[in-house]
């Protein structure tokens, strides 16, 4: 995992500089491929490009749309600690975590969006609080055209941004989730979704949390 993803575009942009190379080519963890490996498509449908731009290269990433990986438990201990800080909710060591991250206005934050999120959230948010050993949040790295989302949402800024320099170094359209178990292994998710009853089935096969009933 990368933590500051502009510091390695800004040190591939400065190596390929000399080189007069125009496009640069990365995977989902940020090393070189090839256009071709590049170009392949992708097992997952819902996996994407993305293209950022510079003076004189672009930087084109093959995302993966949902990435697992496993965090140090140091790690984990510091973004229970934070969250239990600032929400005022209790966090257990065996707890698993299911975290919305909001980074900020974009493209696809459509007034139909929020909409949509904001009704589904109710029925979905209650399903989840009811199960054992999991505890949920909702955390935003920018305020920017968050409203709409509805009242029942409780909104944490991620000051020490834990959540977007481990898990989104880059910026990902529309955030995502994450589902982090008490052992430190994830299951985020990077693109706009919205709660459904697969996200549900996601969260108990991951955690075994979920009670359906």
């Amino acid at each position: 995992m990368r933590k500051i993803f502009t510091s390695i575009v800004f040190g591939l942009v400065f190596t390929f500089s000399f080189s007069q190379e125009k496009e640069i080519y990365l995977d989902d963890d940020f090393r070189i491929i090839s256009k071709e490996e590049f170009d392949k498509a992708s097992s997952n449908p819902f996996d994407y490009n993305l293209r950022f731009e510079s003076d004189t290269t672009f930087v084109n990433i093959k995302v993966k749309r949902e990435k697992e990986g496993k965090i140090a438990l140091s790690l984990l201990e510091s973004i229970k600690t934070y969250l239990s800080e600032i929400s005022g909710q209790e966090i257990a060591s065996e707890d698993a975590l299911f975290i919305n991250y909001y980074p900020g206005d974009g493209p696809s934050n459509t007034e139909s969006y929020k909409a949509n999120f904001r009704e589904k959230y109710r029925y979905f948010y209650k399903k989840i609080e009811k199960a054992e050993n999991i505890k949920q949040f909702s955390v935003y790295r920018s305020l920017d055209g968050i409203r709409g989302y509805g009242k029942k949402m409780e909104w944490l800024p991620d000051e020490k941004n834990l959540i977007k320099d481990n898990f989104y170094p880059i910026p990902y359209p529309h955030g995502g989730y994450i589902i982090i178990n008490s052992d430190g292994t994830y299951l985020a998710q990077r693109g706009e979704y919205c709660y459904s009853p697969l996200l549900i089935e996601q969260i108990e096969n991951f955690t075994g949390s979920v009670n359906n009933e």
